[in-house]
């Protein structure tokens, strides 16, 4: 529980620090959710790149870890503002909660997916270990064609500090997505009542 609490936190933090500074350097009007999804394609982006000359494991989040802090130093303000107590935000947590907790049980058990065993895990350990390697294709063709986002994935894992994987990157898009449409789905509802939701729904 702790271990995914701490990985989805990593996730979170670098999504959301990462995020809020582009939109701040790019003057975008986006809201917590869209600053949030802006950063995870952009440390993707970063972890990727990295994972043609490094392995991805803790010893290089740690390194951006320190490179984020000018980051999260130029935008303190604006993600201050999400620790802000209002009281719009507390209701649509404590809507939220019940499906975050939900996906955090279900997190909490061995990924489900076939794949997941034939070449994801394996995949994973790989980019952890090891930089790109050339020809890697040539051994199965699955490995020249996996999602980028197994960088993130093995970035976020902290395998080498729980002896185990722990993959809590869906599980934080889940709560980012959660949270903004609840909070969309009780704006109207709130404004003009209940049969609003036949809309959303």
């Amino acid at each position: 529980m702790l271990a995914l609490a701490a990985s989805g936190g990593v996730s979170l933090y670098f999504c959301i620090v990462c995020g809020f500074f582009i939109a701040k350097v790019a003057n975008l009007p986006a809201n917590f959710a869209e600053k949030t999804l802006i950063g995870l394609a952009a440390i993707n982006t970063i972890t990727t790149f990295a994972s043609l000359f490094l392995p991805i494991n803790v010893a290089t989040v740690a390194v951006l870890a320190v490179c984020s802090l000018p980051l999260l130093y130029v935008s303190r303000n604006d993600i201050g503002h999400l620790f802000t107590p209002v009281e719009t935000g507390k209701t649509t947590l404590m809507w939220s909660f019940p499906f975050i907790l939900i996906a955090f049980m279900v997190s909490l058990g061995p990924p489900r997916p076939f794949d997941t065993g034939l070449y994801h895990l394996q995949t994973i350990k790989w980019i952890e270990e090891y930089a790109v390697v050339p020809g890697l294709a040539n051994l199965h063709g699955r490995f020249g064609f996996n999602p980028n986002i197994f960088t993130l994935f093995a970035a976020t894992s902290l395998a080498d500090i729980c002896r185990q994987e722990i993959f809590s990157v869906n599980f934080s898009i889940y709560i980012i997505l959660v949270v903004h449409f609840i909070h969309k789905i009780r704006s109207p509802i709130r404004e003009h009542g209940i049969t609003n939701i036949l809309f959303f729904l």
